[in-house]
């Protein structure tokens, strides 16, 4: 490789402006999302505060003009239900009917101008003289008919929180005859101000117009009956201020806490209130912005994290920058070196191929040869000139072997789309020979999955074919051979103590199956007056490596015939190992001569007795 002059490293300003302003620009549109998102918060939040607020508004305004007309109807009776003494039971049992018939009512109450209980659905509360009470004093004190007189919140005889409403009764003269009140139900106007809860941290109140808290939820001991009207509180803000509903933020007297608050007085035009209801409805500032902080952290934090990346990532390229032109011609070097040594691999891989099998081949999904080479074999001879594959299943095409169960079984693996290896054909060719061919192959599959046939490789075997029909010939006539002259022969593996003998020296010695083949078993077929010596002779030639040419008797174990036999063998060593004899190892002489001889020695024994 040529050296080659180092580029001169150089700083492009215009790159470190372009990101600077790119930063800046980013920079300032994600500060500007993060500040109308909270302004888009602060709003939508303010929203459904004073939304929600104007339903509390709505609905106990209805429940105040609804309690106006009972009251009303109530006071149009009321020398009726003052006066028949004997009616008592008849004008409770007719107030209960309309505490029944009404929501947030819990109590109906009927005064006379002493201030005693003249009648009420509360039955046991009839006749007691209630003129200390605030909600009888205020309405006896101006006693004004169309005043609808609203009592601070004060403590029942069950000490809870409740509120009444009081009209006051003229008789003829004009002169103050009475009351009549209706008490609230706590429970009721719980239920209406949980009703409009969205958030775990909201609050809702309901008070009265002197700054006495009636209800708040969720329930704050500390807050109930807690009057705010206090200089500087929000509650105090809002009544000063003339309008009907308000909103502020900050710190809140009755639960402390940064909140933002909204509050809306209860005002009914058709309806003469000596005060007013007052609904407040909050949430706690941190909370209503969690998820906006909560996003602004993370768009902050991402832009700090872009604005390292960016300006270490430009660093890094720019110090890096005067090595890429360098790096470029070594990689031009590299490549074609590279390129070189894949054409050279390429080319060992076809030679691999070529050298581990004759022929290569594929098939499409119906099993029908797509591509299939030439072996040698096939070229020599003119093959596919004489018939192509293409185009066929191999069962298509004639052939000798496999039969038709073969080809069933094969088609079965083939329809599983299952790997097959060394699967072996014969077909006629034209000259009247038989090719013999062994083909193994894998299915193939697309990237979804489908399959798409088959591809592989196969072997010619046509001379180990021939080899294999000469040696079961051979092996064949040599069966023959034995069976006929009553030959015999065996081989004795002297380190591994295990002889092996053909069928026919089986049956002329008699040897059964149970016999065990190793030196110790064949000593047992040899004439107990004989094995001492056979033993001694046997150690003779193993020790001097000679060749084992002796006339001995034996004992047929099947029978217990006595019989002479000749054994003419030699001893070779093994190859690999030293001084390790393999007796016997045929040599010159053929096994079917020696045991011929052993055979015609024994008749002729037998003869001579």
């Amino acid at each position: 490789m040529s050296e080659r002059k180092r580029p001169t490293i150089r700083v492009p300003i215009v790159q470190w402006l372009i990101l600077g302003a790119a930063l800046v620009m980013l920079g300032g549109f994600i500060g500007w999302n993060i500040y109308s998102d909270r302004d888009a918060t602060d709003a939508r939040e303010r929203e459904q505060l004073s939304n929600h607020a104007k339903v509390i508004d709505e609905n106990l305004g209805q429940q105040l003009r609804t309690t106006n007309r009972i009251l009303d109807s109530i006071r149009s009776d009321f020398t009726f239900l003052s006066t028949k003494t004997e009616d008592k039971a008849s004008a409770s049992r007719r107030l209960q009917l309309i505490v029944d018939a009404m929501q947030g009512v819990r109590t109906m109450l009927v005064f006379d101008a002493e201030g005693n209980l003249s009648a009420s659905n509360r039955g046991e509360l009839v006749g007691r003289n209630f003129r200390e009470r605030n909600y009888f004093q205020v309405a006896r004190r101006t006693c004004d008919p169309t005043v609808l007189y609203v009592t601070p919140p004060y403590k029942n005889v069950n000490g809870v929180y409740t509120m009444t409403l009081t009209k006051a009764v003229r008789d003829a003269r004009g002169e103050c005859a009475g009351a009549v009140a209706a008490t609230f139900a706590p429970e009721f106007f719980s239920t209406l101000l949980n009703s409009i809860l969205y958030a775990p941290d909201m609050r809702a109140s309901l008070l009265h117009g002197d700054g006495d808290i009636f209800l708040n939820v969720p329930f704050l001991p500390e807050a109930d009956g807690m009057n705010v009207a206090k200089p500087g509180t929000f509650f105090t803000r809002h009544r000063l201020g003339g309008q009907r509903s308000s909103l502020f933020t900050g710190m809140v007297y009755a639960t402390g806490g940064e909140r933002m608050i909204a509050q809306r007085t209860v005002q009914i035009l058709d309806l003469q209130m000596d005060n007013p209801f007052v609904v407040a409805t909050s949430r706690d500032l941190s909370q209503i912005f969690a998820n906006w902080r909560r996003i602004a952290y993370l768009q902050g934090g991402l832009f700090l994290l872009l604005v390292l990346i960016t300006t270490l990532g430009l660093h890094i390229y720019q110090k890096r920058q005067w090595a890429y032109d360098r790096a470029v011609a070594e990689d031009e070097d590299r490549r074609k070196q590279a390129e070189a040594e894949l054409q050279e691999s390429e080319a060992r891989f076809r030679s691999l191929t070529k050298m581990s099998s004759d022929f290569y081949w594929e098939s499409d999904a119906e099993h029908r040869l797509t591509v299939r080479t030439e072996s040698k074999r096939e070229a020599a001879e003119g093959v596919f000139q004489q018939i192509s594959p293409i185009g066929k299943r191999r069962w298509e095409s004639p052939h000798l072997s496999p039969d038709e169960s073969g080809w069933q079984k094969h088609r079965a693996v083939l329809d599983a789309h299952l790997p097959f290896r060394d699967f072996e054909i014969a077909r006629p060719r034209a000259n009247g020979s038989v090719h013999h061919v062994s083909i193994s192959g894998e299915p193939v599959f697309d990237a979804s999955g489908g399959f798409k046939g088959y591809r592989g490789v196969g072997a010619d075997i046509t001379e180990r074919r021939q080899a294999e029909d000469m040696l079961r010939e051979s092996e064949s006539s040599l069966r023959e051979a034995q069976e006929v002259g009553r030959v015999g022969s065996y081989v004795f593996d002297i380190p591994a103590d295990v002889w092996t003998s053909s069928a026919m020296l089986d049956t002329i010695f008699g040897i059964r199956a149970d016999i065990n083949h190793d030196l110790a078993g064949w000593m047992q077929i040899v004439h107990p007056d004989e094995r001492e010596q056979m033993g001694a002779y046997f150690q003779r030639i193993v020790a001097e490596h000679t060749p084992f040419e002796k006339e001995y008797r034996i004992v047929r174990a099947s029978d217990g015939v006595e019989r002479w036999v000749l054994g003419l063998t030699s001893c070779q060593r093994q190859q690999g190992r030293t001084a390790q004899p393999r007796w016997p190892v045929e040599t010159t002489r053929s096994p079917t001569i020696r045991v011929v001889v052993a055979d015609w020695i024994a008749d002729h024994r037998n003869w001579r007795r």
